[in-house]
């Protein structure tokens, strides 16, 4: 396993087993590779206290979908099947697939379990106590050091994933034999998820221009004086993430 992914989980696990406040269980939103490596590193920690049937991961659609989203086909029979005894399910989030309703979302179900009565309404029913769960964002390193996650992504309980950079996060799932078509599609631009073309198609790029491990010998001038600009224009488009909420 990546030594830097194998700390990760030894770290984790440490702050489950020693934290002040029981750590009850986690909840994470599914969307592609952050979100797995994200759900892979919950599982492995959890598991060291047979506790993996505490992770709860959801995959939010588009209600009126004319056919399964490539995860929802590929990647959630895969999570079952390689990380059993965790509670994986599809929801259309109230309000519409939008980033505000999948957080709002998340941090409902952490709370309590929806049922529906014999009318179909659905109703809350507030979790007993330690059957809650933590909220867990997905932001990885890059994200962070560009500013490219939205307000809400970061008002979690836990950051798993923020010391691993996107290229790593890609060969972690390598490693672990997630399906290709995940490591495809977060290489393709997705204005959905605000990943622009010049990021996606320079994954690796970016992360040795922002660890200061580039070597400028290896790349086309042309191409680096693009993603130099294009990280430089994110930061600083991004900047005011670092100073909210403002205080008066």
């Amino acid at each position: 396993m990546n030594d830097k992914f194998e700390k990760l989980i030894d770290r984790l696990s440490q702050k489950i087993r020693l934290s002040a406040n029981p750590v009850p269980g986690f909840i994470v939103g599914l969307s592609g590779t952050d979100s797995i490596v994200t759900f892979i590193l919950l599982y492995e920690a959890l598991k060291r206290y047979n506790r993996e049937d505490r992770l709860y991961g959801i995959h939010y659609v588009n209600e009126y979908r004319k056919k399964p989203s490539w995860f929802e086909k590929d990647i959630i029979p895969w999570l079952a099947e390689t990380y059993p005894n965790t509670r994986l399910e599809v929801h259309t989030p109230l309000g519409g697939n939008f980033d505000q309703q999948r957080w709002a979302d998340l941090h409902l179900r952490a709370l309590n379990e929806i049922v529906v009565n014999g009318f179909g309404e659905k109703k809350l029913k507030l979790f007993d106590p330690g059957q809650n769960y933590w909220v867990s964002g997905c932001m990885n390193a890059t994200e962070k050091a560009l500013g490219n996650y939205s307000i809400l992504s970061n008002s979690v309980s836990i950051q798993p994933i923020q010391t691993i950079y996107k290229g790593e996060i890609l060969d972690i799932c390598v490693e672990h034999n997630v399906p290709e078509i995940a490591i495809e599609m977060s290489q393709i631009p997705d204005c959905f998820c605000g990943r622009e073309e010049i990021a996606a198609h320079n994954v690796r790029l970016i992360d040795e221009i922002i660890t200061y491990k580039l070597d400028p010998s290896k790349y086309d001038p042309e191409l680096l004086a693009e993603v130099y600009a294009y990280v430089q224009e994110t930061k600083r488009a991004n900047d005011f993430k670092n100073r909210t909420p403002f205080n008066v």
